[in-house]
């Protein structure tokens, strides 16, 4: 598990073991942090391998265009689904 997921399991664990108000907000607070975290590097990462898949394999721009956002989709997708998990 790598050292980020593990400081946000402990995060969480110690906002729920507070009780009030205040620790509920922390704890809305820590998952849109997470979610919006996880959001901007699925995207890159999309990003970037769709545009360089797309340099790779197509030689036309319109194809280049179609790859690159192809690979961005995956990536907003990815996101979306880890996120709706964040919050459920």
């Amino acid at each position: 598990m790598c050292r980020e997921k593990r400081e946000g399991i402990i995060l969480l664990r110690v906002l729920m073991s507070e009780d009030g108000k205040r620790a509920k907000e922390l704890q809305l607070d820590a998952k849109w942090e997470a979610a919006i975290d996880v959001s901007l590097r699925r995207i890159v990462y999309g990003a970037i391998g769709g545009t360089t898949l797309a340099m790779l394999m197509c030689r036309g721009s319109t194809a280049r265009t179609a790859v690159a956002a192809f690979g961005i989709g995956i990536g907003v997708g990815s996101a979306y689904e880890d996120a709706s998990k964040l919050f459920k």
